[in-house]
């Protein structure tokens, strides 16, 4: 049987990483993640589906939920986000209307692609600083 793990998650964080290997274990965190692929290809098992990521694809995967990565390597942006971090800052009003239960990935076109690359970019600089 495949071992789980929780794993402790700062209220709000932005990391860059490189995996080139499995992740050894499922995991799960009380945080949002957003993630960002910047180059490579990574299979993102989250609960019971299957996405396979490419340059440009975003995945979010809501708090609680078990997921890890597989694959080839792959370089990529990771923010992580509480709902205790988002109440300092949005209304509940706004934090119900995100509802996100569910993973979500997306795939920008062309020019979506470069400007998101460019924002991802920019917010890791500033939380670096």
């Amino acid at each position: 049987m495949p071992q789980i793990k929780f794993v402790d998650t700062p209220s709000f964080s932005v990391k860059k990483k490189i995996s080139k290997s499995p992740m050894a274990f499922m995991h799960h965190h009380d945080a949002f993640e957003i993630f960002y692929i910047i180059n490579g290809e990574r299979e993102y098992f989250i609960e019971d589906e299957f996405f396979k990521l490419a340059e440009g694809d975003i995945a979010i995967v809501p708090s609680n939920l078990l997921h890890r990565t597989d694959g080839k390597s792959a370089a990529r942006y990771l923010i992580y986000f509480t709902f205790d971090y988002l109440n300092k800052y949005m209304t509940t009003d706004m934090i119900d209307a995100l509802s996100i239960h569910r993973p979500c990935v997306f795939r920008p076109d062309d020019v979506s692609r470069e400007h998101m690359a460019f924002l991802f970019g920019a917010l890791y600089n500033a939380y670096m600083k």
